[in-house]
């Protein structure tokens, strides 16, 4: 890629050293950046405010980096991901710089629907704000939930909770010679959605969802149908991951979504993988 399409593209360029989001006197010992840390860093792992107490090795990180794991993304690197937009969407709001209308919606973890089939209390505190930084449905007007069926098939619920219309995106165009065969993602989606439909109402039924939010209460999701984002004619394969994430961030910043013109796709995930990266690693934070 040219230096002019790099200057032209809505994807930041990478970082030499790391500005540090939690700071400490064992700061100046870390490796730099994080391919410092991937290739041969201070230590065999380190830790994100982003994943909390999880040790995070190299292979993590050459997961995100697109080295390890076959290139694909998986569900603790959009975990990830999602940690990082959620906490920033409380830094905006507690700092007051943007309208309060800007920060009405939520993200859910990957593992969210399992977390409801199997009624675990976790999927309540993610819904009634008893779970830090996650704000109550009925205090957000969007609700998103990554969803992964198969390394390539990560799609975005997006759900409206005043109408309940649900919107799914897409990261992967389907072939249209085999769309709604038993291996299509349209159709493992939509399968999902069914089933998914009559658990989440019981669920907003249990969190007294329609008496907290003033609304009435209703008896099914409309569905309003798809998105695919890129609108690119080849499939994504493995990169469905990064796409998933950098859709995710368009989606919770209200943007149009851009018409894909990056003339090399590989070349822009690798470059948007890196930004991530840069990201997470820039908040290191030895745990107490």
């Amino acid at each position: 890629m040219s230096s002019k399409e790099r200057r032209q593209s809505s994807i930041p360029d990478s970082v030499e050293n790391a500005v540090w989001l939690n700071p400490d006197d064992q700061s100046v010992y870390w490796s730099q950046n994080v391919l410092d840390f991937y290739y041969g860093g201070d230590s065999q792992f380190c830790y994100s405010t982003y994943m909390g107490q999880t040790p995070l090795d190299r292979e993590w990180w050459g997961g995100v980096l697109g080295y390890c794991g076959d290139g694909y993304m998986q569900e603790t690197h959009v975990r990830a991901w999602c940690n990082k937009l959620i906490q920033d969407r409380e830094t905006k709001y507690r700092r007051g710089t943007s309208s309060s209308n800007t920060f009405r919606w939520t993200i859910l973890p990957p593992n969210f629907i399992d977390l409801l089939a199997e009624q675990d209390n976790d999927a309540y505190g993610y819904a009634t704000g008893s779970v830090e930084l996650y704000p109550p449905f009925w205090d957000v007007d969007t609700v998103y939930i990554p969803v992964s069926k198969e390394k390539e098939g990560w799609v975005i619920l997006k759900i409206d909770m005043h109408s309940l219309k649900i919107t799914v995106y897409f990261t992967n165009k389907c072939d249209a010679l085999n769309c709604g065969e038993r291996f299509c993602i349209h159709r493992r989606i939509h399968q999902i959605l069914v089933e998914f439909e009559s658990l989440f109402l019981w669920f907003l039924g249990r969190i007294q969802y329609w008496e907290n939010a003033g609304l009435s209460e209703a008896d099914a999701l409309d569905y309003t149908g798809d998105v695919v984002w890129p609108t690119s004619e080849h499939r994504v394969g493995r990169n469905s991951g990064v796409i998933l994430c950098m859709l995710l961030q368009n989606l919770v910043q209200n943007s149009v979504l851009p018409n894909w013109q990056e003339r090399n796709m590989q070349d822009a995930c690798m470059r948007y993988r890196r930004f991530m990266a840069d990201q997470l690693y820039s908040a290191r934070f030895i745990p107490h």
